[in-house]
């Protein structure tokens, strides 16, 4: 591309050099770009009237014919566009003149560029017959050919999965066809409108016939054609004459003209229900309305155009899922972008780091979290990360997908194929709370290159592979291109994943239909592989409603993380899925009489940790897994789907099995569906070259990925700055609209005072004095007098008024105490003690805190804290005259240290419960932004890494992961997380920090929708019991508390 560039310069060049021939005036001379020396064509013209005659004849036979009167003289001949110079005796021929000259040579320079640039416009690429995983060198677009669905029962989709915005899917009913991007359209959508037929209930040998009577519509009327189709597989295709012969629910036409229905009697059994008509047409209405039914047009065929299909660079997988016969094509649309390689500007990131693992880490993974600009970085190979010693790293970004997986979307690129949201992996070694800076460039140009491993088809074992870093990972497809093994040089590690499905009759199903990979990431650091697969028809589920997406995640030195979405395709009947798993076996543990070489495994049933020795020591261990667990709540506010870990280890295998439970007659199984889309999540981790043997010390490191988070590495401060004030004005916006539009003025209302507070000194909107008397009104009216005695009676909980009384009433105290004015800073210390003396007496007595204290609970971790954070206010303000209240303090710190932190840097919901089991992100954001208020309070260092955990469980474009981290619905998808978790990132005062609430603070600007209070951000949703409007007060008021402490400096 370099030399034809070089040429295009070139005749530029000339052309600007004919532009000055022909416009100069008629005493200057032309250098050309080779040095030659021409006259301008005035100055020739000038010189040849000056020395001769010069005329113009319109043919070269004319001029030679011509004999000139004066000597010398000059002819020129346009149709063959020569000079002629006449000696006295003949015409000399002098050639083209010097215009034609430099036109021809332009027109001899370009039209081969004009020529390159137009094949290189349509160039084949590659041809696609069947499944395809390839990788695009160029920009390119795709030419569906010529694709037809062979099958007169079932649909043809082909996906096209481009790894960004620009991927398709084309959707072929029987015997449709695509050629040259037209598709015929030989189906015509069904109306279901009662007004349109008469309905008919026939009863059959084994069953029940539905029959739609339409009265205007021209079905084909013969009896052993497929001519009625269901789009979303609720019903099984079939023609009339072997419509009886279905096991489930089917459809055909019917030779009288119209559509049927069929429902076996063994259906009507499994479902419960009476074998008679009124219960086969039941239970057909919701299933009709799942459906998507579709008839063949009898006399007309349609067409239509499919859009063009662009694709970037990188991956590109097609899959087909159905029968076909198919050629797709690709075409190269542009050459790649020639860089100047002498520009070295880059953009640089910073992030810190800290090892919070509790173990020293060799050679491990470190994660840099990084969400680039549109264009910004083009690939991975324009990246370069260094330390702050200049130390060079070896690179490598990995995207993600939406945090809510119902998207099913990766969110790493963006439309041009350039990096966006996601991880950079490294590899360091650092000492136990050892902290370290790294700097990531993004350059203009390619600065460096990765060596990129291949997955390996083996067409003789029906089976994929991929080398990396000494190990073979074996993808089988008898295991639905799911992981089956591992090699590492004489050593195999029989090691399987698998997806399973606990189906209404309560056997447990393999996931085993359509299947694919793809290689989504390769490089020096990690591959990652892509595996899809649908379900089989099982027991009462039909074929192809679940899709499970799996990536497998593979380092150096034999680390595995599995992560698996399982997504509804379509709405499910609630009790036709049972569970949804995923599953790890192991036989590599066969330590039963007949093994060779006897392995001897060692199982935490607390830690949930497989350990053993098989050519180095072996970790195994679920990261997390969740069903629809609403703490307790009863099925009126959302589906109960109970999380559930099987672990078994014989003497001849290990089986763990993790994901979630019910029974098809619970009531959760016959009150609520599977939604469309609904996404079920569970995580593994391998590590086949682990130093540690103790089960605590796998899960610290293992729970506590090391983690910074990257930001353009403005000063601390400074950015910090920036975000309060934004943060003042969310705060001051969101109480002036819940005052004016949703919040009526009494006093017993939730109010945002802390916010009011803010509004008043931020932007002097409001007196203190009138915030303090409003405040105090509504103290009484809520809780009466006493808040402490309003906390053993049930009416002040902790879980609320440590979100909304009690930040109000610290801020004034504080106001008061610097303005000097003694009457309300007593009448605010009045109102907290007695509050504390209850809690000094409640936990002396039951060790621990309750939610309210009207019971014996010894309170979750989160609200344990909370109490913490009250206590400490009150030691602040003087109160604790004997001690006693610091003596709780201290024991209950320790408390937390020893009981709620199972896992290492995580306030676990319930007391000595296991990690996997109490994983919410919500409850220990809540804990940690209580944790570091009350540390701030007593001058208490974070003896809790507070940031760890938090920014390992965030996407790089600032989401949490509240669908990994959050066991339901309940708790995802709250603005108040983002607050509770922005204390700990801005309190520490690190880059890695300051840079998450950044992002964050972004993606709370993007989601708010106006107006609206009870709208869950990032596609969450809520169940019907459940008011979140005070989501709007929490938020408020916890960002009205982070921006009052840096006001007081109480940072």
């Amino acid at each position: 591309m370099s030399d034809l560039q070089t040429k295009v310069d070139n005749s530029i060049v000339d052309m600007g050099t004919v532009e000055e021939f022909t416009s100069a005036d008629e005493f200057t001379d032309i250098i050309s770009r080779l040095g030659r020396i021409f006259p301008s064509l005035a100055k020739a013209i000038r010189t040849l009237m000056e020395t001769g005659g010069w005329k113009a004849y319109s043919t070269e036979v004319e001029l030679l014919a011509t004999v000139p009167t004066v000597n010398p003289s000059v002819g020129y001949a346009f149709d063959t566009k020569k000079l002629y110079k006449w000696n006295g005796t003949v015409w000399i021929d002098e050639g083209l003149s010097p215009l034609d000259l430099s036109k021809d040579y332009v027109n001899q320079k370009t039209n081969p560029l004009l020529t390159s640039l137009l094949v290189s416009l349509s160039v084949l690429d590659k041809t696609i017959t069947s499944d395809t995983s390839v990788a695009l060198k160029e920009v390119s677009k795709m030419l569906i050919k010529n694709v037809k669905n062979t099958s007169e029962t079932s649909k043809l989709t082909v996906s096209i999965d481009n790894n960004s915005e620009n991927s398709a899917s084309i959707v072929l009913l029987p015997n449709e066809s695509v050629s040259n991007n037209i598709q015929t359209d030989l189906w015509s959508k069904l109306s279901m409108n009662s007004a349109d037929f008469t309905k008919v209930v026939v009863a059959g040998t084994n069953g029940w016939r539905i029959q739609y009577q339409y009265y205007a519509y021209a079905f084909d009327k013969a009896v052993d054609k497929y001519n009625v189709f269901d789009k979303n597989s609720i019903f099984e295709s079939r023609t009339q004459v072997n419509l009886e012969s279905a096991t489930g629910i089917a459809i055909s036409s019917h030779g009288g003209g119209y559509l049927q229905f069929y429902v076996p009697t063994s259906v009507l059994t499994a479902a419960g229900l009476p074998n008679n008509a009124e219960a086969a047409d039941g239970y057909l209405i919701p299933r009709i309305a799942q459906s998507d039914i579709f008839a063949i047009q009898r006399n007309s065929t349609l067409t239509k155009n499919i859009d063009e299909i662009l694709l970037n660079k990188g991956s590109l997988v097609v899959d087909f899922t159905g029968n076909h016969t198919s050629t797709l094509e690709t075409y190269v649309l542009e050459k790649p972008k020639v860089l100047d390689v002498t520009n070295l500007d880059f953009k640089q990131y910073i992030a810190d780091v800290k090892n919070s693992t509790g173990v020293a880490l060799t050679n491990q993974p470190i994660e840099l979290k990084v969400n680039f600009n549109y264009g910004e970085v083009a690939s991975n190979e324009h990246l370069i990360v260094l330390d702050e010693s200049g130390n060079e790293y070896e690179c490598q970004f990995g995207d993600e997908y939406h945090v809510n997986h119902r998207f099913d979307k990766s969110t790493g690129f963006y439309a041009d194929g350039s990096l966006r949201s996601g991880t950079i992996v490294i590899y360091d070694s650092l000492a136990i709370n050892e902290k370290k800076s790294y700097v990531v460039r993004a350059y203009q140009q390619v600065v460096r290159d990765s060596i990129k491993p291949e997955l390996v088809f083996d067409s003789v074992n029906n089976r994929y592979s991929i080398d990396f870093d000494g190990f073979t990972y074996y993808f089988t497809k008898d295991n639905s291109y799911y992981l089956k093994s591992i090699v590492n040089g004489s050593t195999t590690h029989n090691i399987k994943y698998s997806t399973r499905i606990r189906a209404f009759d309560l056997a447990s199903y393999v996931f085993a239909g359509d299947a694919s990979i793809k290689l989504v990431n390769a490089g020096d650091n990690y591959v990652e592989v892509e595996t899809v697969v649908y379900n089989q028809a099982v027991s009462t589920l039909a074929a192809n409603q679940l899709k499970a997406r799996t990536r497998t995640k593979i380092f150096k030195a034999g680390k595995v993380k599995i992560e698996t979405a399982i997504i509804c395709v379509n709405q499910i009947d609630g009790p036709t899925i049972c569970g949804l798993m995923g599953e790890i076996y192991n036989s590599d543990v066969t330590s039963n009489a007949g093994s060779t070489n006897p392995v001897t495994a060692s199982l935490s049933d607390f830690y949930r940790t497989l350990t053993y020795s098989k050519n180095g020591t072996v970790n195994i261990l679920p990261l997390y897994y969740h069903g629809d667990n609403n703490r307790g709540d009863t099925v009126a506010y959302g589906p109960i789907r109970d999380m559930y870990l099987g672990q078994v280890l014989t003497t001849s295998y290990y089986q763990c099995r993790i994901g979630f439970t019910q029974e098809p007659t619970s009531e959760s199984a016959t009150t609520w569906d599977y939604e469309k889309n609904w996404a079920f999540v569970h995580g593994f981790f391998i590590d086949l070259k682990s130093n540690l043997t103790d089960p605590k010390s796998i899960c610290d490191r293992a729970y506590n990925q090391t983690t910074g988070f990257l930001g353009t590495g403005q000063r601390i401060a400074v950015t910090r700055r920036n975000l309060l004030g934004r943060m003042a004005e969310y705060v001051s916006g969101a109480d002036e609209w819940w005052e004016d539009f949703y919040a009526p003025a009494s006093n017993d209302t939730l109010k945002m005072y802390a916010a009011k507070i803010v509004s008043a000194l931020a932007f002097n909107s409001g007196s203190i004095d009138e915030i303090y008397t409003q405040f105090i009104a509504s103290t009484n009216a809520r809780f009466g007098s006493n808040l402490g005695a309003a906390w053993k009676n049930g009416t002040f909980s902790l879980s609320f008024g440590t979100r909304n009384t009690i930040p109000a009433l610290q801020w004034l105290y504080f106001y008061y105490l610097k303005n000097g004015d003694t009457v309300k800073v007593d009448a605010l210390k009045a109102l907290i003690q007695p509050l504390a003396t209850e809690f000094v007496i409640y936990y002396n007595s039951k060790g621990g805190i309750g939610n309210v204290g009207s019971g014996s609970d010894v309170g979750a971790g989160n609200i344990i804290l909370a109490g913490y954070r009250v206590l400490a206010l009150a030691h602040k303000m003087g109160l604790d005259t004997d001690n006693s209240i610091k003596t709780v303090i201290d024991n209950l710190l320790t408390n937390v240290h020893s009981n709620y932190q199972i896992c290492k840097n995580y306030v676990n919901d319930a007391k000595s419960a296991r990690y996997t089991q109490t994983i919410w992100l919500h409850y220990h954001a809540f804990a940690i932004y209580s944790y570091v208020i009350g540390n701030k309070l007593m001058n208490y260092e974070n003896s809790i890494d507070v940031q760890s955990w938090l920014l390992a469980n965030i996407n790089g474009n600032g989401m949490p992961k509240d669908m990994q981290a959050n066991q339901a619905e309940s708790r995802r998808g709250g603005r108040n997380t983002l607050a509770f978790m922005s204390a700990p990132f801005l309190f520490t005062k690190s880059n890695s920090g300051i840079n998450a609430v950044s992002e964050m603070f972004k993606q709370l600007d993007f989601e708010e929708k106006g107006e609206v209070s009870n709208v869950p951000i990032f596609g969450f949703k809520r169940f019907t019991q459940e008011s979140v409007d005070s989501d709007t007060v929490m938020t408020a008021e916890a960002f009205a508390d982070i921006w009052l402490s840096f006001y007081f400096n109480l940072y």
